[in-house]
């Protein structure tokens, strides 16, 4: 039996994604073709787009969801050939700040959609798309702790849901790269396989790029100047139950490198598809797990939430004294400075606010990602133990 994937994020945020409309347009038209089976698709930010994409695409992929969540939705969806027998939406705890609204992960709710698909030949597949923290300044990551603990989440999830299925499927913008932490993660902790490296192994960086590519219009023109060929980000990844054999026939970047008829692409990034063989195994063999390699990344993860740990408690005092350093000027503005009603009113008032904002910060917030960071923490060291008892 042969099964086609296809993931994409499509960069579909209102009012900022450019040519949005046209493009959805395009990829409900590729995914229509009948050349696919499972679609996972990201960042599809507009209920609009995601029912105009189910609409085009239902006659040949009839069974659809999308995974709400957050303010504005998690922007992931499942388009399948073959029947959704159950689901569910897992958010994940540390999910980047409020009110960094320019990188707007946390609006989104982020978390992995899992659903079950049930094949005419019967066979479950338990299919899960994510779309990871995405990491910003290379330099400076302040959510690596984040999208590590997000990778660990995930990967835990897949572990404890897997066994009810006969085939796994992982699809997604994980906003890593090949040999990162959450890279690492993600594939050490759940034994899944990355389809690119199945198929092509580990060929240069500049192939099978996903992001920030050289020929993508939307890729910054300074990214262009220094000639970088881009980044892997976006992958399929899989694993199957001892009762089946699976093999990757095809991995590659299926979209042609203009929308027909325009100047731009489908999005900013590139879309992954992969084509996999599954047949019944001849032998009831165990799968080999590399058991030092997963100690190695979940102790990597110890590592860096107990970096995480220390920022915060760093960050929770100086935003406490930003709360009392602001409190002290609104208060002085009040006694000594003599101004007109109606703009001392509004001075107060902002300072006030600014004044709560760092409370909050200082307290609540610091607290509620503190605790976030201390379970997967507790949960790196319950696994951790467990393997060093077997």
């Amino acid at each position: 039996m042969l099964v086609s994937v296809f993931t994409l994020n499509c960069w579909g945020i209102l009012g900022i994604s450019r040519d949005r409309k046209v493009r959805m347009q395009a990829i409900a038209e590729e995914i229509s073709s009948g050349k696919y089976d499972l679609v996972l698709l990201q960042e599809v930010w507009v209920k609009k787009d995601f029912e105009s994409i189910r609409v085009v695409a239902s006659s040949v992929l009839p069974y659809s969801l999308y995974f709400h969540s957050g303010v504005i939705g998690s922007g992931l969806c499942v388009l399948s050939k073959f029947k959704i027998i159950d689901s569910f939406y897992h958010q994940w705890v540390v999910n980047g700040y409020f009110h960094k609204i320019h990188h707007g992960d946390w609006f989104g709710g982020k978390g992995v959609g899992y659903c079950k698909v049930v094949t005419n030949e019967g066979i479950k597949i338990n299919v899960y798309t994510a779309h990871l923290h995405a990491e910003y300044d290379t330099n400076h990551d302040e959510y690596l702790a984040h999208r590590f603990l997000q990778a660990f989440d995930t990967s835990q999830l897949i572990r404890h849901t897997r066994y009810s299925g006969d085939i796994t499927i992982l699809g997604g913008d994980l906003n890593t790269e090949p040999g990162s932490g959450a890279y690492r993660m993600l594939i050490h902790n759940t034994n899944l396989n990355d389809a690119f490296v199945s198929k092509h192994g580990t060929r240069p960086d500049y192939l099978g790029c996903t992001n920030e590519t050289l020929e993508n219009s939307y890729t910054p023109r300074q990214l262009r100047r220094q000639n970088h060929p881009g980044k892997r980000i976006d992958y399929i990844m899989f694993s199957s139950s001892n009762a089946y054999n699976m093999s990757t026939l095809e991995c590659k970047n299926p979209l042609p490198s203009c929308v027909p008829g325009q100047g731009f692409n489908y999005s900013d990034h590139e879309a992954v598809s992969t084509t996999f063989e599954i047949s019944l195994s001849m032998t009831d063999e165990s799968r080999v797990v590399n058991l030092a390699e997963r100690s190695r990344v979940l102790h990597d993860g110890l590592k860096v939430c107990q970096k995480a740990l220390e920022k915060l408690e760093y960050r929770g005092s100086a935003y406490f004294i930003c709360f009392l350093a602001s409190t002290v000027l609104s208060i002085f503005l009040f006694i000594f400075v003599t101004m007109p009603m109606f703009i001392s009113s509004i001075c107060h008032s902002l300072l006030w606010l600014v004044s709560l904002f760092f409370l909050y910060m200082a307290t609540v917030w610091n607290m509620m990602e503190r605790n976030g960071i201390l379970s997967g923490f507790d949960g790196l060291e319950v696994n951790i133990r467990s393997l060093e008892e077997t």
